[in-house]
């Protein structure tokens, strides 16, 4: 017996911890992203992060498995445009900042702070996460699922208007800052050894 079901039709949903809109853009996303990584951090922030009897080792090994994580999740395919950058960095100094001691107002630079910590950019990161990502998915077989999305080339005409930058040309971008061309790129990712160097050490 055959039932009818009726499916509502929505905006966005979420996924696997990640908010799908119809759209696809990355905005609600991101926003959503960092609204989560300010909840933790609120809440790490009376715990932990604000207590001056705890080490700043302390506080950044709770920013590397705890706070990151939630602020970079799902962010190694999503296309990152300049004013996503403002909101992630801000987000990552609040906390930078509030485990140094320091304020807005004692104009400190943000370099300075994460020397403090020896710490790289929260975008930074992301670039790499995001580069990493690409090199895995070339790496796999042909047959495989996030390989063949990637590959796809959808038909038919676009609108109007200047194109949306797509996160293969996203990825292709932060690789040409890197020095390689996007076909060096595809083959120095089938070694994943001398991938994953140049990730960490893109002249070397």
């Amino acid at each position: 017996m055959l039932v009818s079901v009726h499916m509502e039709q929505v905006d966005n949903f979420k996924f696997l911890g990640t908010q799908i809109t119809c759209d696809r853009r990355p905005d609600y996303e991101l926003r959503h992203t960092v609204n989560k990584a300010n909840q933790v951090y609120h809440q790490l922030s009376r715990s932990i992060v604000g207590k001056s009897e705890i080490s700043e080792k302390a506080k950044m090994r709770v920013y590397k498995t705890i706070f990151q994580p939630v602020l970079m999740y799902g962010t190694e395919s999503l296309t990152l445009l300049d004013k996503h950058r403002s909101r992630f960095q801000s987000c990552e100094m609040r906390y930078l900042r509030r485990a140094a001691g320091r304020t807005r107002r004692d104009r400190v630079r943000n370099t300075t702070i994460r020397a403090q910590f020896q710490q790289v950019s929260i975008t930074e990161e992301m670039e790499r996460k995001a580069l990493g990502w690409y090199g895995h998915v070339v790496r796999m077989k042909e047959d495989r699922k996030p390989r063949d999305v990637m590959e796809a080339r959808p038909e038919g005409r676009r609108r109007r208007g200047r194109p949306r930058l797509e996160w293969e040309g996203y990825v292709e971008r932060l690789a040409a800052q890197r020095g390689l061309s996007i076909n060096d790129k595809k083959r120095l990712a089938q070694n994943r050894r001398e991938f994953r160097k140049w990730l960490v050490e893109p002249d070397a």
